[in-house]
């Protein structure tokens, strides 16, 4: 009479192979939800000045709101004193639809555009850069 079935050496060899890809697909897929994590910042940090721009436009047009004085970085959170001047903070003044950011600074330039930025975004540090327009996460 024949047996039917696996030998205990066919049993381990088949889970050892799965271990093998179990561990190879999780790899693959923390290192593409960590990558995703990033550009979901490096996104919501170039709509955050984006939105900034806008007003900076805005300021040109309107004679109330809070004209930022070039080359000056300001704080997205808490006031800013420039000169004895007292600005507020910048997600205080402008529209934006998400989670506020709470730690960054922003600099205008003349053209009603942001020359540079350093933003915290869901625990990422994100430099921007306005002559290139690029946005990258620093130290990560």
């Amino acid at each position: 009479m024949k047996q039917k079935g696996f030998t205990l050496l066919e049993v381990l060899g088949v889970i050892t192979i799965l271990g093998f890809v179990v561990t190879i697909l999780t790899l693959v897929v923390g290192g593409s939800l960590k990558q995703g994590k990033k550009n979901i910042a490096i996104t919501s940090a170039k709509n955050y000045i984006e939105s900034f721009e806008t007003y900076l436009g805005a300021t040109a047009i309107k004679e109330d709101l809070v004209k930022y004085d070039a080359g000056n970085a300001y704080n997205v959170n808490t006031e800013t004193v420039v000169s004895d001047k007292t600005y507020p903070s910048i997600n205080s003044v402008i529209e934006y639809s998400g989670e506020k950011l709470k730690e960054g600074t922003i600099t205008p330039n003349d053209n009603y555009a942001v020359s540079s930025a350093t933003l915290k975004v869901n625990g990422y540090t994100v430099i921007y850069d306005g002559e290139t327009k690029e946005a990258t996460i620093k130290n990560g």
